[in-house]
């Protein structure tokens, strides 16, 4: 039957050797395609990784496609060759492979991120997304170092963990973005963002915990700065899919990768650091100075280590003036929000992992105001500014404490041992000549109950007043700690004094 003129199909020609169908020169460049949704360039470096070492990666999410450049043809050939024979997995999808008409990947721009674009330079800005453990320089350095060492690295904790990596050229800073980005430093956890940064030159001025200068050019970081207990160091091959501490690990970590695996003293079911990796325990000098082994409070989120706790049971007369002078003799606090939802949950963003655990640890379970407080530790790494509408009394429900001259964990600034709710609270620095009456006085202002007893220190050309003050139970200390900790103590001659108070182990003794 004959087909009306315009509507003949092509016939159909067979491939053979003389007349070869899409015939492609071989190439170092692959062209992948079927990539499955969710792919990162570190996930298609790992499924590569067997046939030979990959140069450049640009991921073309939108048509699901995929550019793979290999140092050497022989690793594209052999790719090609297994993917004709077995399928090569991305994700659970298969994805298929060939030649691509390119020599070579064009690096003048890539594709950093969902979000836009940045021309290709010699650093990168990494983020740290879920850091369960302390991530520093000589962590990143150890990442990155089998793509290219870094050169400076500097660490900013502004809006949770991130760093700035500069490399010696623009070629290693491409490799550790094609291998690392999307990878986990360690396992399920501490997943690297990577993106071309902005700057072109880092200055680093000291070597310390927070930038670091690799080059020689300055001296050696001070034996005073140098931690006391190193912290487990990641494994430095993200692309092996069986590496600990990556997707797919199937074993344990190897000597000098330690995971950290027993529990902080005092701190049931957080892991603790290694002693390059081996697993110890805390050894700074003076831990038990503090109480709970503190080692002296280190600066905002140096650790790197989830900071932010959740607190449940909150009654609407609390603010974040409330929730700060309850939460601060456990470590410094930098952000306090109400949230909207659920009612009476609030969000607690500590200057450290150890403040956090401390507030976890003590006031889980603390009655306050008739209601059960419960404590946990949150999954966010950081509380986002902003502007939240404000609580029903009008005050904030979101406030920054980070620069606060209250919090008592500063350098130079006076401590006491964090203990766990008690009926009776250490007061100090209460203004000179106080009496049990001005005592009660500043209590009942700020709406505390009445203490049972009041003891005032006797101390010869003592500045301030301190002394203890017992409490029928410790529901009563707690909501008093919450509502008069840090109330002005005026005097007639007009000096002003802040009276602060914590929880204390000890016992007043009625004469």
């Amino acid at each position: 039957m004959e087909q009306p003129e315009g509507d003949l199909k092509r016939p159909r020609v067979e491939e053979t050797e003389a007349n070869p169908l899409h015939h492609t020169e071989p190439s170092r460049v692959l062209h992948v395609r079927g990539v499955a949704d969710g792919t990162e360039s570190a996930d298609l470096a790992t499924a590569v990784a067997q046939f030979g070492p990959v140069s450049y990666i640009v991921m073309m999410p939108k048509q699901r496609q995929a550019l793979v450049e290999f140092q050497e043809l022989s690793a594209a050939q052999e790719c090609v060759a297994y993917a004709t024979t077995k399928p090569i997995m991305l994700r659970g999808r298969q994805a298929y492979f060939n030649f691509s008409k390119s020599q070579e990947i064009k690096r003048t721009v890539v594709q950093a991120s969902a979000s836009g674009t940045e021309p290709a330079n010699k650093i990168l800005l990494f983020t740290v997304l879920n850091p369960l453990y302390p991530i520093s320089p000589d962590v990143i350095h150890t990442v990155c170092a089998p793509h290219g060492a870094p050169a400076r690295i500097v660490m900013v904790r502004k809006n949770g963990v991130q760093a700035l990596v500069e490399f010696e050229d623009v070629a290693a800073a491409q490799r550790a973005l094609v291998n690392l980005n999307g990878a986990d430093v360690y396992a399920n956890c501490c997943t690297l963002k990577i993106e071309f940064a902005k700057c072109d030159r880092l200055n680093v001025r000291v070597n310390s915990e927070e930038t670091r200068d690799y080059t020689g050019a300055l001296p050696p970081m001070a034996p005073s700065m140098a931690p006391a207990v190193a912290p487990p160091m990641p494994h430095a091959d993200p692309q092996a899919a069986s590496a600990p501490g990556y997707p797919g690990a199937a074993q344990p970590y190897p000597v000098g990768y330690g995971a950290p695996a027993a529990p902080y003293p005092g701190y049931p079911g957080y892991p603790q650091y290694g002693v390059r990796g081996y697993g110890g325990q805390y050894g700074y000098p003076g831990a038990d100075q503090y109480g709970m082994g503190y080692p002296g409070y280190p600066a905002a989120a140096a650790d790197g280590r989830p900071a932010v706790v959740m607190l449940y049971g909150v009654v609407p007369r609390l603010t974040c003036h409330h929730i700060f002078n309850l939460v601060c003799p456990y470590g410094n606090v930098d952000k306090v929000k109400f949230l909207a939802k659920p009612p009476g949950s609030v969000m607690v963003q500590m200057a450290d992992s150890l403040g956090a655990h401390a507030v976890v640890e003590n006031l889980n379970g603390l009655d306050l105001f008739g209601s059960r407080l419960t404590a946990s530790a949150s999954r966010a790494s950081h509380i986002a500014d902003g502007r939240p509408p404000p609580l029903p009394d009008g005050s904030p429900s979101q406030m920054d404490f980070a620069d606060s001259m209250l919090n008592r964990f500063r350098a130079g600034a006076v401590r006491h041992q964090p203990a766990r709710p008690a009926r009776v609270l250490h007061f100090y620095n209460a203004a000179p000549g106080s009496t049990v009456e001005k005592i009660c006085q500043v209590l009942g202002e700020c709406g505390a109950s009445q203490p049972e007893l009041v003891k005032l220190f006797q101390k010869d050309a003592a500045k301030t007043d301190s002394g203890l003050i017992q409490f029928p139970t410790p529901t009563l200390a707690a909501e008093a700690l919450a509502l008069a900790n840090h109330a002005s103590m005026c005097l007639e001659s007009g000096g002003v004094y802040t009276f602060k108070m914590c929880f204390s182990s000890q016992t007043i003794v009625s004469s």
